[in-house]
């Protein structure tokens, strides 16, 4: 099932959703094994350690997180049954979900969850910050702990849901004392999949297996919230370097899924009967207007004055309004739509952005 754009941002929800097996679909409903053929190989396990996306889809095969986001970007519980705050925002106090499981069978207990935010807070950014507000973490028993705070802070959930450059995801808590800057050396998480690192053959192939003691939330599946529901008993990453080799293996059956299709075999795999394309991602993709060089004028003392602006930190309102104008012209044009033609539409607007004019580049 290939799909035209991929933005990680806007589209981790459902790529991850597609790679778990989380998605039903007719043709999958007839296997018990899916195969993916990834962006990219994965060559770090370890969730803590690694930025790349793809170490990211495999940490949500393999690992929950306390919290996560749901498509709309709104915080929701996934490892937590519920989060109560205090009245003076001071005192966060997590109690974690009853029955919850590692892969080998302990359980998870609210020191696995202290020691992976622990580990995770000394390499991400975010975390790094929330940690420095912390005054202390409390654990009560095995299921409640307490995150108590210097001051009120508020981007607590925001923080914790976090799929930004590192996931806070949970591990044993033997697993989580590993240094941070050390990756671990056993996968074992509490996730719907387990990882089969005997099959794993760097740079071609990665295997995981259901996870059969795995208990999904009870609500809906929503962007990475809800129910993680899980509808194949394995799922293989094929890793395929040549797109035109993943085409013919994909029209031919050899191959279910495919998150990320070049424009150029597109239409060529839109023909094929048997074969469903879909849009990853519905909220658009980045524009970026920047100054390239200074505004050329025909007026050379006026460009000289500008340089000298520049050089003393000043503004000159005027440029600002002209930028402005042309950023709001390019997103009227649609170039930072939904529509999936969007790369042809409005290429006039950008000539507002020409050097010579003021200067600015569009990126996509």
């Amino acid at each position: 099932m290939p799909l035209q754009e991929a933005g990680w941002k806007a589209a981790l929800a459902l790529a991850l959703a597609l790679a778990l097996g989380l998605v039903a679909t007719p043709a999958f409903a007839q296997e018990n094994v899916l195969r993916v053929v990834p962006h990219a190989d994965l060559r770090t396990l370890d969730p803590h350690v690694a930025t790349a996306l793809i170490t990211k889809m495999h940490g949500a095969m393999v690992y929950e997180t306390l919290l996560t986001w749901d498509s709309k970007l709104n915080v929701r519980p996934m490892a937590a049954e519920k989060l109560d705050v205090s009245a003076d925002r001071l005192t966060y106090s997590f109690t974690l979900r009853e029955g919850m499981t590692f892969h080998d069978g302990s359980p998870v207990r609210a020191a696995d969850v202290v020691a992976s935010l622990r580990r995770w807070m000394a390499k991400d950014l975010p975390g790094g910050r929330l940690s420095q507000q912390l005054a202390a973490i409390d654990i009560e028993n095995d299921r409640v702990f307490h995150l108590r705070l210097k001051q009120p802070y508020g981007f607590v959930e925001f923080t914790l849901g976090s799929v930004g450059a590192l996931l806070p995801q949970i591990m044993r808590e033997r697993d989580a004392q590993t240094d941070a800057n050390t990756q671990i050396t056993e996968i074992v998480g509490s996730g719907p999949f387990r990882f089969r690192r005997g099959d794993w053959v760097p740079g071609a192939k990665v295997v995981y297996e259901r996870n059969p003691d795995y208990r999904p939330r009870s609500e809906p599946g929503d962007g990475l919230a809800g129910a993680r529901v899980v509808h194949v008993d394995r799922v293989e990453w094929h890793v395929i370097p040549d797109p035109a080799t993943v085409a013919a293996a994909l029209q031919t059956g050899e191959i279910d899924f495919w998150d990320t299709v070049p424009l150029d075999l597109l239409s060529t795999i839109e023909r094929h009967p048997e074969v469903m394309t879909g849009k990853l991602r519905q909220h658009g993709g980045d524009v970026h207007i920047r100054p390239v060089r200074p505004p050329v004028f025909e007026d050379r003392g006026r460009s000289d004055d500008l340089l000298r602006a520049r050089r003393t930190r000043q503004r000159d309102r005027r440029i600002q309004r002209q930028l402005g104008a042309a950023a709001e012209a390019v997103l009227r044009s649609g170039l930072s739509g939904a529509d999936s033609d969007d790369r042809n539409v409005g290429r006039s607007d950008l000539q507002l952005l020409r050097p010579g004019r003021l200067g600015g580049r569009y990126c996509r």
